[in-house]
């Protein structure tokens, strides 16, 4: 399938795999609730009364709301993708790449100099690498996506456009 026009002006590049995103959105939405549910669970008393009796849990629950709230948004905007945007997962609006959602990756198309496949430094699982103009690299990982990432990348590079080739030498002879 390539790269295809969405119903509100975006070319998608690639989509969820649709069970296994939602699956774990879900499975890490559960794990946040239970955590939740830790943090806010006091047998003998309010809550603010466990919460100062044992003073490492307040610390550990600030700290973890604070977290927490960031991956459960995290969590809701994968399964609003999955569920109402046809399981977009990386496309092009405007004139930048955005994968998930603007605040968590957006990159000007004009600014990307390289687009490659590799992997993650430290946990080795594959990503698509993109090289900005001023010399930042970011990256964005391959396992939740449906399409095989040579195709994903041959789709950035072909929406990047020619501006970034270089130029074919001038010569006088005229190809036959």
């Amino acid at each position: 399938m390539a790269a295809s026009p969405d119903g509100d002006g975006r070319t998608v590049i690639a989509h969820y795999r649709k069970g296994k995103a939602a699956g774990q959105a879900l499975a890490i939405a559960a794990l946040m609730g239970v955590c939740y549910g830790v943090t806010l669970y006091y047998p003998h008393g309010s809550i603010l009364e466990g919460l100062k009796a044992r003073h490492a849990l307040l610390s550990f629950a600030i700290f973890f709301w604070i977290v927490g709230a960031f991956a459960l948004f995290f969590c809701f905007t994968v399964l609003r993708l999955v569920l109402f945007c046809r399981a977009r997962a990386l496309w092009v609006e405007g004139a930048a790449f955005v994968y998930l959602s603007r605040i968590f990756f957006s990159a000007r198309c004009e600014d990307v100099v390289e687009v490659a496949s590799g992997v993650f430094e430290r946990s080795g699982k594959p990503c698509i690498h993109f090289r900005m103009r001023d010399g930042r690299r970011k990256a964005i990982p391959t396992l939740p996506l449906a399409e095989p990432v040579a195709v994903i990348v041959d789709r950035l590079n072909a929406h990047r456009g020619d501006r970034h080739a270089a130029p074919a030498p001038q010569t006088d002879e005229i190809p036959e």
